[in-house]
């Protein structure tokens, strides 16, 4: 009798070594794999908290400096006005845009503090920057007159003009002046008129005054 011959041999030690090793090669790779997105996970999220922690900083710090501001105004209200310009300068030193030209007055009017244009300059110019049209019509006056800073008419125009196209009325006025008496730009009558009327539309008497006063000289002539 024959003995039977097996169809496919026993695999060899080799071969199972090197199966093995493959196979365990495969798994450390993926557990590798696994270790970096957990790492990336979790720098993501410390990532995200700390732009939230960041955010919330930020809106409890402007919360902080509004809050000022509004008890500035209140002091201002009771004629506290050395509390309102303690307060108001916290809130400016901060960078609130509006306790920035809210100091600026201060020192411009002398209230609760010694009258000082220089210091008013600063503070209306900071606000200014940052599209205040209050503050940047009264930064205008102080270039207009000389007041805390070298007079120049042209500075005060062009000041005027951004507040006026914001739609700030006692801007709008002075731009108007500025072209009928030919202010820091060309004389201009057309112009003059045109800024008189959006002034006078918003209220302005002094604007509807002279607009009166263009249109009889006009009539006459």
């Amino acid at each position: 009798v024959q003995p039977k011959l097996n169809a496919s041999p026993a695999a060899s030690p080799s071969s199972s070594s090197a199966a093995a090793a493959a196979e365990a090669k495969k798994i450390a790779a993926a557990a590798l794999k696994k270790q970096e997105e957990d790492v990336l996970a979790l720098t993501f999220s410390k990532r995200e908290g700390m732009e939230r922690r960041s955010q919330e900083l930020k809106a409890a710090r402007k919360a902080e400096l509004e809050n000022w501001y509004k008890m500035a105004k209140e002091r201002e209200r009771q004629g506290l006005n050395e509390e309102a310009v303690e307060l108001a300068t916290r809130a400016a030193n901060g960078g609130l845009t509006d306790a920035q030209f809210f100091l600026g007055a201060f020192y411009a009017n002398g209230k609760g503090i010694n009258q000082d244009y220089t210091q008013a300059v600063k503070w209306f110019k900071l606000a200014a920057a940052k599209n205040s049209s209050d503050a940047q019509y009264y930064l205008a006056l102080c270039f207009a007159n000389g007041a805390g800073v070298e007079k120049d008419t042209s500075a005060a125009y062009e000041l005027w003009l951004q507040a006026a196209e914001n739609g700030q009325t006692l801007s709008q006025y002075c731009l108007g002046a500025c072209y009928d008496k030919g202010i820091g730009v060309a004389q201009n009558v057309k112009e003059a008129i045109a800024w008189y009327e959006r002034a006078a539309e918003n209220g302005n008497e002094q604007a509807q005054w002279r607009l009166t006063d263009l249109r009889s000289s006009a009539s006459a002539t």
